[in-house]
């Protein structure tokens, strides 16, 4: 088991595509970011990439795994055609940059899960602890939790505007994710997945700068299914003082994924509703009956003309199929069942992904929940142009959302 540090990946700041309508060998570089590894090197936009140290730049994902591999402090060495000359560009590579909030500091941390070291990040506010700590349980989005470039996205808007009343947070990094090891994280199931949760509860009751009396979790989307099973787990170090959720379901993943396509359906009536029905059977005979799709398929063919691009022979919705699988056997309705701190299931009116009933359906299912619609609000907590009925571009977060949530935290916190 390691036990050393997580080196920070690299700041390599370069966009690659491929060569359109181009049979010649290499990817284009469509971008350099200012500050980065790649502007120092000395790359420019434009520039054609022939190779990253020894591996020929001929495959985007065996390039995309060689840039993710370069860590802070290494070596760059890039090869380059620009015009009719063939460069050498070479540079360190530089950290990658952190949030920078107005009220409170990032501290990079790590938590330990089998084999694998996972990233994770406080946002640690001014001022004497212990803090109050928001625990961050993210949606399905397979990304990074750090948002250097993106400060005005709802989640660092949302967890800077916390610190900036004295409470702190924390988001653990998905396997294969930012900094964290492992392998990529579509290919983690949702056990390995929820174990790295855990130990983020376990990493918080270290943590010296935590009130460990008064820690929250506060999960969107698939985080609202990760949240009760926190709660009521007896291997939690930790006891959270309340749960918020937003965009939250208590029913079975299976089912909610067939609602939200016919939900969908309802936003783009041009989509034929028998097509989204029979991708509705699809769904049914692979995570309710714990099939792969190449399996399903193998006994639906009737099926295969509506099965998704991103459906392969062993993965939906970009993920491995047995973290559905795993994710449909949760006891969902029992934990909700035995939670016995205050919960607040929080809707935007303008999510078509979830529904207001289910986040009543959650408060009713709690000794102590309650359930809030927020206005022009869509399902990432971000704010919706009422007019359009579309998140703004880029997201930022609806102010109704902490406007709710914030009293509410000051009432559970005191």
């Amino acid at each position: 088991m390691s036990t050393s540090p997580l080196k920070r990946r690299g700041f390599i700041g370069m966009q690659i595509a491929p060569l359109a309508g181009s049979e010649e060998q290499g990817l284009l570089v469509r971008s350099v970011a200012v500050g980065s590894s790649a502007q120092h090197a000395g790359i420019e936009a434009g520039d054609r990439l022939l190779a990253i140290g020894e591996i020929r730049a001929t495959e985007m994902n065996a390039v995309r795994a060689a840039l993710r591999g370069l860590e802070a402090g290494s070596e760059l060495h890039v090869d380059v055609l620009r015009g009719q000359q063939v460069l050498r560009c070479v540079g360190e590579v530089r950290p990658y940059p952190t949030e920078l909030h107005a009220h409170g500091r990032i501290e990079l941390g790590q938590v330990q899960v089998a084999q694998t070291r996972l990233r994770t990040v406080a946002l640690v506010p001014d001022g004497p602890g212990p803090h109050p700590v928001v625990y961050y349980l993210p949606g399905a989005h397979w990304a990074s939790e750090e948002y250097p470039f993106e400060p005005q996205h709802p989640v660092p808007s949302l967890l800077g505007e916390l610190a900036g009343r004295g409470i702190a947070s924390l988001r653990v990094e998905r396997f294969g994710m930012g900094d964290s090891d492992g392998p990529p994280c579509n290919a983690v199931d949702f056990e390995s997945e929820y174990a790295g949760y855990l130990a983020g509860l376990g990493y918080l009751e270290q943590a010296p700068w935590c009130d460990r009396q008064r820690v929250v979790l506060l999960g969107q989307s698939l985080g609202t299914m990760v949240a009760p099973l926190l709660c009521v787990d007896s291997a939690a170090v930790l006891s959270p003082r309340a749960v918020a959720l937003f965009g939250a379901s208590a029913i079975p993943i299976s089912e909610g994924l067939q609602t939200a396509l016919r939900r969908y359906a309802v936003v783009q009536p041009h989509v034929p509703k028998d097509r989204i029905e029979r991708q509705c059977e699809l769904l049914r005979a692979i995570v309710q009956n714990g099939q792969t799709p190449r399996q399903a398929l193998a006994t639906r063919p009737d099926l295969l003309d509506v099965r998704p691009d991103h459906f392969t022979d062993d993965t939906i919705y970009r993920r491995t199929v047995a973290f559905y699988h795993q994710l449909e056997r949760q006891p969902l309705q029992q934990a909700w069942q035995r939670m016995a701190v205050p919960v607040l299931a929080m809707h935007g009116d303008k999510d078509w992904i979830c529904a207001f009933e289910d986040a009543a359906h959650i408060a009713r299912s709690c000794p102590s929940g309650q359930a809030v619609q927020i206005p022009d609000t869509d399902h990432q907590f971000a704010a919706v142009d009422p007019e359009r009925l579309v998140a703004t571009k880029p997201l930022t977060l609806s102010p109704v959302m902490l406007e709710t949530l914030e009293p509410w935290l000051s009432d559970v916190l005191s």
